[in-house]
């Protein structure tokens, strides 16, 4: 009943003013009937003013109700639209959630994969490289340094590159114009350790659980040095530490879990870079320019 009064509101206003009319019509028509129908305008507005008072007055009030309940459902329907916008917000968020949910376990799935797959071949490549040779044949200076001080077959092979970063330290200290030419030549043979860094970091950004899958293969044997793939991505970082190479450093230090205080270490060759890292790092930046202590910030044991 009361659905059928609120759905059909405005006819029944409209119903209620029509008996409210017929009403007062009757009511002066059979008040007056015996009177003949009168020619005098001033009759009719007396009639005129009564139906004023009288149906013009209902007319208004219905008005009035038909107004409010126009405003109310106009409320209605505004706050039944804001309530459908925030079930679709609502929603919508959802929907953003789960596709986050599902591009990071499609990143993680994809993370693992290229782990799985292209971090074996990364690593044999990276072993292969520590036999190979890599001549500094841009400067001749450095290559008979070399040759004179350490006679040895394999002098420029870069598995003795790393064992023996003092023999860099010391040409850089005896030739220190030759510094553009050395750094040519130490960036050939880091070569391949920045990228294999490079590649572990941007797919443990995805998810650092994968960090024990990588601790797992770095830990294996590099070469017959017996150095596993762990010491050669931590004198990259060494030189790094003491060149000053902030950005790099801490995310390598927070993804690959490797020590920041090279200088507080007991191997002398991860010393060594640390110390080539900071002389390179000088000739790069003066002095006077450099942020203070911003060679010793890495003080993590």
């Amino acid at each position: 009943m009361i659905y059928l009064i609120k759905k059909h509101s405005f006819g029944m206003l409209g119903f209620v003013v029509l008996i409210v009319a017929i009403l007062a019509v009757g009511a002066y028509a059979w008040n007056f009937r015996e009177l003949p129908i009168s020619n005098d305008t001033g009759k009719w507005a007396d009639f005129a003013t009564y139906l004023s008072g009288t149906v013009g007055v209902a007319a208004v009030v219905a008005t009035l109700i038909a107004f409010v309940i126009t405003l109310r459902q106009q409320q209605k329907l505004l706050i039944s639209q804001d309530e459908m916008l925030e079930e679709q917000r609502e929603q919508l968020s959802v929907a953003k959630e789960q596709l986050r949910l599902t591009e990071k376990g499609n990143d993680v799935q994809q993370a693992y994969l290229n782990l799985k797959d292209v971090l074996p071949l990364l690593l044999q490549s990276f072993s292969r490289s520590l036999n190979e040779d890599v001549h500094p044949y841009e400067s001749d200076v450095l290559g008979d340094f070399m040759i004179e001080s350490y006679s040895s077959s394999n002098v420029f092979s870069c598995g003795s590159f790393y064992q023996h970063p003092s023999r860099v330290i010391v040409f850089l200290n005896k030739n220190p114009g030759c510094c553009d030419d050395l750094k040519n030549y130490v960036n050939r043979v880091f070569g391949q350790s920045g990228n294999l860094i490079s590649f572990l970091m941007d797919q443990l950004s995805i998810d650092q659980k994968l960090f024990a899958f990588v601790d797992a293969q770095l830990s294996n044997k590099a070469n017959v040095d017996g150095e596993t793939y762990w010491f050669y991505v931590e004198c990259f970082l060494a030189f790094l530490i003491g060149k000053g190479v902030n950005d790099t450093v801490h995310n390598a230090h927070r993804l690959l879990r490797v020590s920041k205080a090279v200088k507080y270490s007991q191997d002398e060759r991860k010393l060594g870079f640390y110390e080539l890292g900071k002389l390179f790092g000088a000739r790069e930046q003066p002095a006077n320019e450099r942020t203070a202590g911003e060679s010793d910030v890495f003080d993590i044991p």
